[in-house]
């Protein structure tokens, strides 16, 4: 700054003006002013003194420097105080700092410097104020001029100190080639103009100026702005000035209008580009408020314009290279970048015009995600890009935001949990394919219609109230349930479903998500594993354990409701030899085939069925329910008969025969727990294989005397036999239709001197489980024999039906046997012979029986199903035994008349025996009404009381012959009177 005024006084005394001329003022307020705004208050007596000595040094009197110094101050310290006020930056960046510059120049500093020569005190004051007074437009135009003077030179020093010396945080401006060439040629012209004396041309220096000021910083065309200024200076005093202070008058105005043109052009110019970096600079503030940094570049300039946005984003701050801003990237993303970016500054018209690279950077220790754009906005007259605008914007919210979007995405697609939404009215928006999996539908089928998981008819078929559902979702947001159902496949699925509400940010429903996890194999292996502990592993039966509690069930059911239980213990005979000779794997099947028939065997109606477990080895466990000791033990012999009936395909050649031993207790009778019923069954099997096995026995505390008794009956039956107290009574089978006799059925009856006749039902069961019931068997078949044989040579060829046991049927020699008793008679008798089995021992062995019954229709014998329709057995086999009759069972037909569901039956047996080719016979006709009935539904067979009771073999052809001499049959049946006195006795 001392240089610069030490300049200006030298400038001043070339133009011979004094040195209280106004440019050493102006130079003195301008150096006041820069030391007040660089160092504050505090600097102004030191700048006070150094003013004054410097004017003592160009041989300025005491009062003269004083004053000057006092005005210099006054000066600049009044600017500055007004700068102070308005805020005023040093660094000149912003318009407003311009224009506080010119504001305080012109009108405060520039008027202060000018009142110099008005003061008292100042050499020529009195000759100057007395020309004044006397010309008062001269002194007006002088004031002007030492105003314009003033003002050029605030304005040429003040931006250029202010430039010359930064402030911290300012920028310097590099020059561009355009004020390179505009500094050249100024230049040239200051140079003719000093060394030629060429006047100067005002119009083409203030173009060259303003184009310097335009593309240059503001110290480059403050100096400039100086050197115009001096060389106007020059010419005015070489010229004119000095002719005007020879005559005392003040410089021309035209000098002071030049001089104040060529100072304030480069401020004027400065501060339409500071207005203009300003508009610029809210351009960036507004991208920079909306996350956006900006980088402009032009092929015109050195340095590209970052926004601080475009800084902070990218954690460079400047430089030549466009690619410097890339230091920061991640390596796999930074060569991607720049090779966009050099397509695009290479790019010709027509070429693409922007270019989109998602990269990453790391500016303050943390890896971003920001997008980066580029775009080339103007092309030069080559077509290359002159302007190029790149922005960053920081995605790495809405990048994690995708991510996340992607992951739920794919966890959505991918997760083995089905998830299902709906919408507020339950209607399906949305599913994963493992939700369609489960349901067994693809996912458009449904997407539109109702969610089915919420149907109240499948939320009630699981125990669901819809209410409940309702209320835990408006309570607690959710709800959680086990559902089963049925999918679209057929397929029984077990779900465990979590319905969860979701809400909008306004607290509005907005969906309904459903997570769906199949439990269907977990259940399934909870079933196995439950099975597993409660069920035989090679059979399928319940095991002892499991039986222990079906008995307690049944115990209690049974005290409830004061019915009987028969609780076995039944074992198979020498099973241990089965496995010796045959092998482990043939005793496994030989087990598997006798709880299948064991199984088969048993009684079910839709309120209870009996049970059966295996208990260990060859051991089986039953609970069959009776209601009496009576039938207990019909129920026993047929399970013994079930384990008689040959085995086939276990043993190769042969078939294997086996036998069992059967122990059982009787309850209520036996009034015990469920262990002390299972050890007296025990107890009872016991004494059977003691006794020699193949047989049952009932736990009683009179043991003894039974078995004495019962020894006695056998041994009576026996006698009985062989004294011939044992005959044969037959009861008629005629045609309801037509009124013929179709045959005869043999009844046993025993006539005991003390006791009368006996029907069967007093004897037979005490000796059908053992070997009598089998020599009683042979005999009855026998005489029956002997009997059609007698009817045949009288004229009256009868069919005569026996009834043949389980035991007796199932023995091995059985066919043996029959053909030895029809190779006693005439040849042709065994078509006279039809032998009637119950159902449960055909079916106890269906292969053996239907081998049998071959084997007897090829003698001529017929078979019948006795008792038919009683629910015993497996209907599915009946198609497999080629039969020649049906036989319904008393029971149902005795109540047809006043039972629907026995008359259905009894239509259902009729229908069955059309469907197996065979004809059908109905026992229990009581009555006309029932004859009737019978031929309504086409069964034209009957046999009953109501028809005629069992007779003795002499009264036979009696009875037939007046049957069939009824005049005029119409289907009404009735009892012939010498007949009527054996009805009382005539039950089967």
């Amino acid at each position: 700054m001392s240089v610069l005024l030490y300049l200006l006084i030298r400038l001043s005394q070339r133009l011979h003006l004094p040195v209280d001329h106004a440019w050493t003022q102006a130079g003195l307020v301008s150096l006041v002013l820069i030391g007040l705004l660089r160092g504050r208050w505090a600097t102004l007596p030191l700048l006070g003194l150094g003013t004054f000595g410097m004017l003592q040094l160009q041989a300025s009197s005491g009062l003269a420097a004083l004053s000057q110094t006092l005005n210099a101050l006054l000066a600049g310290a009044a600017a500055h105080a007004f700068l102070l006020r308005q805020d005023f930056k040093q660094s000149l960046d912003d318009s407003r700092d311009h224009e506080l510059g010119l504001v305080a120049c012109l009108l405060i500093a520039a008027p202060l410097a000018g009142l110099l020569p008005l003061m008292p005190g100042i050499e020529g004051f009195e000759h100057r104020w007395t020309a004044w007074r006397s010309e008062p437009a001269a002194a007006g135009l002088t004031l002007l001029f030492r105003w314009a003077a003033s003002s050029t030179a605030l304005t040429l020093t003040l931006p250029l100190v202010l430039s010359l010396h930064p402030r911290p945080g300012s920028t310097r401006e590099p020059a561009s080639t355009g004020a390179i060439a505009a500094a050249l040629a100024l230049t040239l012209c200051l140079a003719s103009s000093w060394l030629l004396h060429w006047p100067p041309l005002p119009a083409l220096w203030l173009v060259l100026l303003t184009l310097l000021a335009w593309q240059s910083p503001p110290w480059i065309s403050s100096l400039a702005a100086l050197a115009v200024a001096t060389s106007l200076g020059l010419h005015h005093g070489a010229e004119g000035l000095a002719e005007a202070m020879e005559h005392g008058d003040e410089p021309p105005l035209e000098m002071a209008c030049e001089l104040l043109a060529a100072a304030m052009l480069p401020m004027i110019v400065q501060l339409m580009r500071a207005r203009q970096r300003q508009q610029l600079q809210q351009w960036q503030t507004l991208f920079d408020a909306g996350g956006l940094g900006l980088m402009v570049w032009r092929a015109s300039e050195q340095l590209p314009r970052l926004s601080l946005r475009w800084q902070a984003l990218s954690g460079h701050r400047g430089g030549k290279d466009l690619e410097q801003w890339l230091e920061h990237a991640h390596p796999l993303d930074r060569p991607r970048v720049a090779q966009a970016q050099e397509r695009l500054l290479q790019s010709e018209d027509g070429d693409a015009q922007s270019a989109n690279v998602e990269l990453r950077v790391r500016p303050a220790g943390e890896w971003r995600w920001l997008h980066w754009h580029a775009q080339v906005m103007e092309r030069d007259t080559y077509g290359h890009p002159a302007l190029m605008v790149a922005s960053l914007r920081d995605i790495t919210s809405l990048k994690v935001a995708r991510e996340r979007e992607q992951l739920s995405a794919h966890l959505f697609q991918t997760v083995h949990e089905g998830i299902l939404v709906s919408d507020p009215q339950h209607r399906v928006v949305d599913m994963n394919p493992s939700s369609c999996a489960i349901l067994g539908r693809d996912r458009e089928s449904l997407i539109g219609t109702p969610c089915l998981l919420v149907d109240p008819e499948l939320l009630q078929h699981n125990g669901i109230q819809p209410d409940a559902l309702t209320e835990a979702l408006s309570h607690q947001g959710q709800w959680e349930g086990p559902l089963r159902l049925r999918n679209a496949k057929g397929q029984t699925k077990v779900l465990q479903v979590r319905l969860t509400l979701l809400h909008d940010d306004d607290g509005l429903l907005r969906y309904h998500v459903f997570a769906l996890q199949d439990r269907t194999q977990e259940e399934w292996q909870q079933n196995q594993l439950l099975r597993q502990n409660q069920f035989d592993a090679l059979t399928g039966l319940p095991n002892q354990a499991s039986f222990v509690v079906q008995l307690g069930q049944a115990l209690e059911l049974a005290r409830s409701e004061g019915f009987m239980l028969c609780v076995c213990n039944l074992d198979l005979d020498h099973f241990s030899a089965i496995n010796e000779r045959q092998g482990r794997p043939a005793g496994d099947q030989t087990l598997v085939e006798m709880a299948r028939r064991l199984r088969s065997s048993l009684r079910r109606t839709e309120r209870w069925t009996d049970q059966l477990a295996r208990i260990g080895g060859d051991g089986f466990a039953l609970i069959l329910r009776c209601r009496n000791a009576e039938e207990a033990r019909l129920a026993l012999a047929r399970l013994l008969d079930v384990v008689r009936a040959p085995l086939y395909d276990i043993a190769p050649g042969s078939p294997l025969h086996l036998t069992a031993s059967l122990g059982a207790t009787l309850f209520p009778q036996d009034a015990s727990d469920t262990e002390t019923l299972m050890r007296h069954a025990a107890h009872a099997l016991y004494r059977v294989k003691r006794s020699g096995r193949d047989g049952f026995e009932l736990f009683d505390t009179d043991k003894r005397q039974r078995s004495e008794a019962k020894v006695l009956a056998l041994g009576r039956m026996q006698e009985a036999l062989d004294l011939g107290e044992l005959q044969l009574h037959f009861q008629p089978k005629v045609d309801l239709r037509r009124g013929k006799v179709l045959g005869m059925e043999a009844l046993l009856r025993w006539h005991d001197p003390e006791r009368g006749l006996l029907l069967p039902g007093h004897f037979l069961p005490l000796v059908e489980h053992t070997g009598l019931g089998v020599r009683i068997g042979d005999w009855v078949i026998e005489q029956a024999l002997k009997q059609a044989e007698q009817w045949a040579a009288d004229g009256r060829p009868l069919r005569i039906a026996v009834n043949v046991t389980a035991r007796h049927l199932q023995s091995p020699d059985f066919a043996q046997r029959l053909d030895e008793l029809l190779a006693r008679h005439r040849p042709g008798l065994a078509r006279l012979l039809m032998l009637e089995v119950l159902e449960s021992a055909a079916l106890a062995d269906v292969a053996a029986t239907q081998r049998l019954i071959e084997h007897c229709r090829g003698l001529g014998v017929q078979f019948a199903l006795d008792d038919f329709g009683t629910g015993y057995s497996n209907l599915s086999y009946l198609k497999q035994l080629p039969v020649d009759l049906l036989k319904i069972d008393r029971s149902f037909v005795q109540q047809m008349l006043s039972d629907a569901h026995d008359r259905a039956l009894v239509e259902g047996v009729i229908s069955l025996a059309r469907t197996f080719g065979c004809d059908v016979i109905a026992e229990g006709v009581e009555s006309s009404a029932h004859a009737q009935a019978l031929l309504a539904l086409g069964c034209e067979q009957g046999q009953g009381h109501g028809i005629a009771s069992a007779m003795p073999a002499e009264l036979v052809p009696i009875w037939v012959q007046a049957f069939e001499r009824s005049p005029d049959y119409d289907g009404r049946i009735s009892v012939p009177a010498p007949m009527s006195e054996f009805a009382p006795a005539g039950q089967a």
